[in-house]
Formats: C-alpha cells, sequence, structure tokens
C-alpha cells in the first residue's frame, strides 16, 4: 500500500467523521477481529485495491505511475433476529457517503 492510498483513506474518514459526528459511535480503518453491542453503530474505511501502472514511457524522464485505488466502506448496527429485513437508517446513512465524499 502506499502513502498516497493511505492519505486518501484517512482524508475520506476526516470527511465521513465530521458529515456523521455522532451517528456512528465507532469509526475503523482496519477491521475489528470482534464487534460487540458497545461498538455499534460502526462504520469502517478499508482499501480494498490499489494499482499503480506506469504513465507515458517507462525508461524515459522521471517515473510516474497512474494510480486506481478501491475502497470498501461497511456499515452495521444492532438487529433483532426477527426484524433483519428491515430496513434501519443505516441503509440511508450509507447512501450519504456519496454526499459527503463526492
Amino acid at each position: 500500500m502506499s502513502h498516497y492510498a493511505s492519505k486518501v483513506q484517512t482524508k475520506a474518514m476526516a470527511l465521513l467523521q465530521e458529515g456523521f459526528g455522532t451517528r456512528f459511535k465507532t469509526y475503523r480503518n482496519t477491521p475489528m477481529l470482534q464487534v460487540t453491542a458497545g461498538d455499534l453503530p460502526i462504520l469502517a474505511v478499508h482499501i480494498l485495491r490499489e494499482r499503480r501502472e506506469q504513465d507515458e514511457h517507462a525508461n524515459h524522464a522521471e517515473p510516474r505511475f497512474k494510480h486506481q485505488l478501491t475502497l470498501g466502506f461497511s456499515g452495521a448496527v444492532h438487529a433483532e433476529t426477527d426484524e433483519q429485513n428491515v430496513l434501519y437508517p443505516l441503509e440511508n446513512m450509507m447512501s450519504e457517503i456519496d454526499d459527503i465524499l463526492l
């Protein structure tokens, strides 16, 4: 993972924290091995993939790369077993990510 990818992930997280505020209790940049009810609701930003390809000529002048970064966004709330098919406010909040970041 490059420094550029980390900077983009960090900025995306900062914007989301500012945009959502206390609507999410926990924000994460790394996967959690275990999530407890006290951590919910939670929003995470993960670097899923990064590709760098040469831009123009590989052996001519200084090296330049085209970067492609794929970020993943995940959210979770507590749902009772018999209510798992109910649309929670999480659905609406996750759709707000585009508005906040773009």
